[in-house]
């Protein structure tokens, strides 16, 4: 589709039938061709500025229209990628660092939602949520008035997080009576108004699985700002071509043994659950601080680690661990995990000893190497 700039009748036409085609409790389309229409016949030489005019007054019809039709159901790749077109219609998430969050935006694998909370002229918006089965993302976003002094970053701004499942606190949702700690992360988005949390459930470590589908809550303080900002956000499972593996393979080296229980392969994520078992609690204290593991394909090509989050048996002998990384590229002949120690610098100051790349040294544990063959048979869809 060409530029919003140089819209003409037929694009406005096939605009007309991507609105038509979303179903909708309200037809808006007529009055929104019409406007478009009104203040898209440009006058001669004023052609370019009135196009511009045209361009963001339909643009926000459509807008308009894409919130009352579609509100926060979960959007298709192909509406997704028309409704960029749009001024406005991006997310934060086609800017992220994350190469899986990128992929979400970029498949509309996407749940887009319009909640927003205003406070001391200060507007906090949830404007989508990505969600594979395995991690949730939510893009927040901030917006000072005119004349209100932003507080740095929205990130250095939230100075406390509550999130709840359909009215439920998550960490007890998730957890129940377990002594469980559901993992949550924080991060930077594109730029100083912008933030990406992320929350997993414990599935993999006896707790709930989030629902497929469920509104989430997030209630947010601000720092300087005394009333709390609340966000009412729909989240949907993504429909994608999701595996689990469940290969239950181990290997044990030196008082240990290594085991993969499952592996969760989705066009956003990367999903990893080893278990760890100890022959001693000393055992347990000297390897879990350091023992980490690289996920590559049969080429040798290396995922960027992302989060992760575990739980530890209270006399140390059994952790399980779940680790997120991005998604491969393709779906990979080979797995393999490959456990290796972090390196210290002497001095017991805790920092990682670095190459000559500056990156932390490794020492792989061949021993503990786990290969998983990625066969139709070893394969079965998520459910």
């Amino acid at each position: 589709m060409p530029s919003p700039l140089l819209w003409g009748e037929e694009e406005l036409e096939e605009i007309k039938q991507k609105i038509r085609q979303t179903p909708a409790a309200i037809d808006l389309t007529e009055q929104t061709m019409m406007a478009c229409r009104q203040v898209a016949v440009p006058e001669r030489g004023f052609a370019r500025r009135r196009r511009g005019f045209a361009a963001a007054i339909c643009g926000a019809a459509a807008v308009l229209v894409f919130s009352v039709s579609v509100g926060a159901s979960f959007v298709s790749p192909a509406m997704a990628a028309s409704m960029k077109q749009i001024p406005g219609m991006g997310t934060l998430f086609q800017f992220a660092s994350d190469l899986g969050l990128r992929t979400a935006d970029e498949r509309g694998m996407l749940t887009l939602g319009s909640s927003q909370s205003t406070h001391d002229g200060v507007t906090l918006t949830a404007p989508a949520a990505a969600f594979d089965g395995t991690r949730v993302v939510v893009g927040l976003e901030r917006q000072v008035a005119e004349g209100v002094a932003a507080s740095g970053s929205l990130q250095e701004q939230i100075s406390n997080l509550t999130l709840l499942i359909d009215g439920q606190d998550i960490q007890q949702y998730t957890a129940g009576s377990q002594s469980h700690s559901i993992g949550s992360f924080g991060f930077s988005g594109p730029d100083s108004n912008s933030y990406l949390m992320e929350v997993s459930d414990l599935k993999n470590q006896g707790g709930r699985a989030f629902p497929d589908q469920f509104e989430l809550t997030a209630r947010v303080a601000l720092a300087g700002i005394a009333e709390p900002f609340e966000l009412q956000i729909p989240v949907r499972r993504a429909a994608g071509e999701n595996r689990v593996l469940e290969p239950k393979a181990e290997k044990s080296y030196n008082g240990l043994t290594f085991k993969v229980n499952k592996l969760e392969l989705t066009p956003i994520t990367t999903n990893v659950t080893t278990e760890t078992q100890f022959t001693s609690a000393a055992k347990a204290a000297e390897a879990l601080p350091r023992l980490n593991y690289d996920v590559t394909d049969e080429q040798g090509r290396n995922l960027q680690s992302l989060t992760g989050h575990g739980w530890t048996e209270e006399d140390g002998s059994t952790s399980i661990m779940d680790m997120r990384f991005e998604p491969f590229s393709s779906v990979p002949k080979t797995i393999h995990i490959r456990p290796y120690w972090n390196e210290y610098q002497k001095g017991g100051d805790g920092l990682y000893a670095l190459d000559e790349q500056g990156n932390p040294k490794k020492i792989y544990i061949p021993e503990l190497e786990i290969e998983i063959q990625v066969g139709e048979g070893a394969v079965k869809a998520a459910e």
